[in-house]
């Protein structure tokens, strides 16, 4: 004879626990400022149209990977920029939310522990996964977010390297256990040291990783020349991607008439 269920036992029968990880991919950016972002590049082109650029880049991504994940957020500082974002209609499939207040390391942490802490409130909650970019690499494509998703099936920590020894790109799986921190805390940001020293304490944390292709950040108007070449020359360029090739254009002209 068979037991009668019990009410946790049916209660998982009727709804039970998801296994599908949920993934939730993040673009930490600053608002669009002059002299605020892209100043190294403003150096060269002026800071108006510096931070043009960096508009164009993170609208860009906002569209490049719109299908991307199954939750999309677009963390802006400073926090005051939320309500000029939820005007700007190529951010309607994202979340737009503030990053809030610390160093990068902070709020980093913030953004990722909190995307990741949701089995605490919720067991039945699927795993979650977490992946965090910057605006500064505009062509990231929404495979290349999938396979950092995949690699997290069996790592711990994913990390796309940049050229300027930073990384564009970090993925983390859930649960978030406290040892996660030692990557965000008093980390020599904006140096060349930020991989290395990334690796040196996910190892010392026994944390796996994965490493994805490098990748450049558009920081200096070499950088972008480059850009501009790969986008010309492409060719299997998409429509959004022309698009945003004349909107470089154009904006590099206008910077050379003001």
């Amino acid at each position: 004879m068979n037991a009668l269920p019990t009410e946790n036992n049916l209660t998982d029968q009727l709804h039970p626990p998801s296994t599908t990880p949920f993934a939730t991919l993040a673009i930490m950016a600053k608002y669009w400022t002059p002299g605020r972002v892209k100043t190294r590049l403003g150096h060269s082109i002026g800071m108006s149209a510096a931070a043009e650029l960096h508009r164009a880049f993170t609208l860009h991504l906002c569209e490049r990977l719109a299908a991307a994940g199954d939750r999309r957020v677009l963390s802006i500082a400073p926090d005051s920029a939320v309500n000029l974002l939820e005007q700007e209609p190529t951010c309607d499939p994202w979340d737009i939310l503030p990053q809030g207040d610390g160093d990068l390391g902070a709020r980093m942490r913030r953004l990722i522990q909190t995307h990741l802490d949701c089995r605490e409130t919720d067991p039945a909650a699927a795993p979650r996964r977490v992946i965090v970019i910057g605006a500064d690499c505009p062509m990231i494509s929404v495979e290349e977010i999938a396979i950092a998703v995949q690699k997290l099936e069996t790592y711990d920590l994913v990390l796309g390297p940049a050229n300027d020894g930073g990384y564009y790109l970090i993925g983390m799986n859930g649960p978030w256990t406290e040892p996660m921190g030692c990557l965000f805390e008093s980390m020599p940001w904006s140096t060349a040291e930020v991989l290395a020293i990334t690796k040196q304490r996910a190892a010392r944390a026994k944390l796996s990783l994965a490493v994805l292709p490098p990748k450049e950040d558009i920081d200096t108007i070499e950088c972008l020349d480059r850009l501009r070449a790969d986008l010309e020359n492409s060719p299997t360029q998409n429509p959004l991607d022309s698009v945003f090739a004349d909107r470089i254009e154009a904006i590099l002209r206008n910077s050379q008439s003001d």
